[in-house]
């Protein structure tokens, strides 16, 4: 499941298009609205509407859920109260929704000085409602689990040298959220993680943290919301997990923090699968190379086979800390890896670049001919027939003729040199056009395609605006969707041709596209002239 996007102080005002488009409208600025999308089988199924309505007590809110289908067509609705709620997840199987949510009893606004006390007497549960499409509450379950609270707004005094003191408002969080699956003829699949923070005290230190960890959890309800099961994973020191479900297993994706992962952050992935009947841990493999190096994912999906997920990513160098441009160019990344996790059985294709195996394509630190630059990847994608791509962003090296030139010139005065190089650096980088690499399923590597993309400026620093970005697939994995800082590009990858470019800003409206249906995807514009949000589904 992810979360389509945070409308704030919106509400339903208009339906239109026969079911596939609506407009929220800004009404009420106490009002707040989420939309989360409703998945089973890995699929998008519909969408859920969560609106905080008015407040009734100084901890608690009435609420309303709203149930769109997959067309955005009105299903049904819920309404209740309940303490502070902040929705995580929601999936569906067997017409039965599971909610998820985190739940304290804080009071929302306080003084500054209330803060630092009142933060350590909240009592945090994860909280699941169990539904049918008609608004009816099947079922819900409360556990007690510890949060960490940090402030969120400061509303400042409207009248100055008043006595009126500022607000400030907060909101709760665990070490990985809670994350709802279905499991296909059983029910539900709960995981989350208990926050690293303790009695509203940060740990810092990452020995203390070593020391302390936190606990997993999975837990599996039936379709009723009957608790069947629930499993405490071992080793507690993770920063966060993904979960993916089938039918016979679950399976967990886990990234922990060691003494080794502290040095190496681009490391430290297990993969485990569990038995979705009892919970129990059938198999637990840490994720490394052939010889020992660090293998960084950068996607687990289940979405061509369920039964079947797939860990794919980057081959690294051990121990090379942060990733950056320079490295890259250096050869910290070593080639890519794919592996598929059928039940117990975990097969993986690994193809190093390193080794010089596929020159004169891919040079032995990644430099791409054709491209003319480094592959600056974070995202991959599997299709039908097993072939798995890679996708980033090109990074182009340029020496600084300039800053050389100026240092030789200077060399007599010994130290405006030392000051040209420290500011300036002898090689400059830049952020170019997408780059695609395209591994087989016997785990043949080729480049596949240069195409275009938002190019940055150059500079010697990092690059963070336009390396990080976002992407999804469309049409079982023929268009990709790349969402950067700037714009939203629609590729086609069989023919490697850009479908469709959308400025994220223009004449007043504000774009955003998001994962629909098989086949479409979902269009967000925000009108800031009328502050309006109008949302549709189109096909590509």
């Amino acid at each position: 499941m992810k979360k389509i996007t945070g409308l704030l102080c919106l509400i339903l005002a208009f339906h239109s298009g026969k079911g596939q488009s609506k407009v929220f409208r800004e009404v009420n600025k106490d009002i707040e609205t989420k939309i989360e999308t409703i998945t089973q089988d890995n699929s998008l199924v519909g969408y859920l509407v969560f609106t905080k309505l008015e407040k009734i007590s100084a901890d608690s809110f009435r609420y309303k859920l709203s149930f769109l289908d997959e067309n955005l067509n009105d299903i049904g609705t819920y309404s209740f109260s309940n303490q502070n709620l902040q929705i995580q997840d929601v999936a569906f199987d067997n017409d039965v929704l599971c909610v998820g949510y985190l739940r304290n009893d804080a009071p929302q606004e306080m003084k500054p000085r209330e803060f630092a006390q009142k933060i350590k007497k909240v009592k945090s549960s994860v909280y699941l409602q169990f539904l049918n499409l008609n608004g009816q509450l099947l079922n819900d379950h409360s556990e007690p689990v510890n949060a960490s609270y940090s402030e969120y707004e400061f509303i400042p005094a409207k009248v100055y040298f008043t006595t009126i003191a500022p607000v400030r408002s907060f909101k709760g969080s665990l070490t990985t959220p809670i994350r709802i699956r279905n499991i296909p003829g059983t029910g539900f699949c709960v995981t989350y993680a208990e926050s690293k923070f303790v009695n509203g005290s940060k740990i810092s230190d990452p020995n203390t943290f070593l020391n302390a960890g936190n606990k997993q959890w999975v837990r599996s309800f039936d379709y009723s919301g009957k608790d069947l099961w629930k499993k405490q994973l071992p080793d507690s020191k993770v920063l966060y997990s993904i979960a993916l479900t089938s039918a016979s297993n679950i399976y967990i994706l886990r990234k922990s923090l060691n003494k080794e992962v502290i040095a190496a952050t681009e490391g430290g992935f297990d993969l485990l699968s569990l038995r979705a009947s009892d919970g129990h841990l059938a198999k637990s493999q840490k994720l490394a190379g052939k010889d020992g190096n660090t293998l960084k994912v950068l996607n687990f999906s289940n979405e061509i086979n369920q039964n079947a997920p797939i860990v794919s990513g980057l081959i690294v160098k051990e121990n090379i800390g942060t990733v950056s441009e320079k490295k890259i160019a250096k050869g910290q990344n070593m080639g890519v890896f794919t592996l598929n996790a059928e039940d117990s059985v975990f097969t993986t294709n690994m193809s190093y670049w390193s080794k010089g195996e596929y020159k004169p394509q891919i040079s032995k630190k990644s430099y791409l001919t054709e491209a003319r630059s480094y592959p600056g990847l974070n995202y991959a994608f599997t299709d039908p027939e097993n072939n798995t791509y890679f996708v980033g962003t090109g990074i182009k090296k340029r020496v600084r003729w300039g800053s050389i030139a100026a240092a030789v010139i200077t060399a007599p005065l010994l130290v405006p040199p030392i000051y040209i190089f420290a500011l300036g650096g002898s090689v400059k980088y830049r952020y170019q056009d997408a780059v695609i690499l395209k591994q087989d399923a016997k785990g043949k590597l080729s480049f596949h395609a240069n195409l275009e993309s938002n190019n940055s400026k150059k500079n010697r620093f990092s690059l963070s605006s336009f390396k990080d970005k976002s992407y999804f697939t469309v049409n079982q994995s023929k268009n990709l969707v790349l969402n950067d800082e700037k714009s939203i590009f629609i590729y086609d990858i069989p023919s490697k041709t850009v479908l469709k470019k959308i400025a994220h800003k223009e004449d007043g409206v504000k774009t955003e596209i998001f994962k629909a249906k098989e086949g479409h995807i979902m269009i967000a514009e925000y009108n800031a002239n009328d502050k309006s949000t109008k949302l549709s589904i189109e096909a590509l």
